[in-house]
């Protein structure tokens, strides 16, 4: 994965909004041209996994996967929310 020049980090419990705040980050940069990714952590970890698995393991993972494709486009910003 290449260098990430810029992070935002949403977070708080189930339904404090997170999810709409990483949607209204994400249109603002969007419409002052920012090339950036907008991911919803959570939702990278939705799975039932076989007994002994972990489901923020398998998150992160994802997550990595996530990273490294954008990176090859070119994206250097990453917005995530995670409850």
């Amino acid at each position: 994965m290449g260098p990430m020049d810029s992070l935002l980090i949403i977070t708080g419990t189930m339904g404090a909004g997170k999810t709409s705040a990483l949607g209204e980050a994400s249109d603002i940069l969007a419409l002052k041209g920012i090339t950036h990714a907008a991911i919803d952590l959570d939702s990278l970890g939705l799975a039932l996994l076989p007994c002994g698995a972990s489901s923020n393991r398998a998150m992160y993972r994802n997550l990595q996967s996530v990273c490294e494709n954008y990176s090859s486009l070119g994206v250097t910003r990453l917005l995530l929310a995670r409850a």
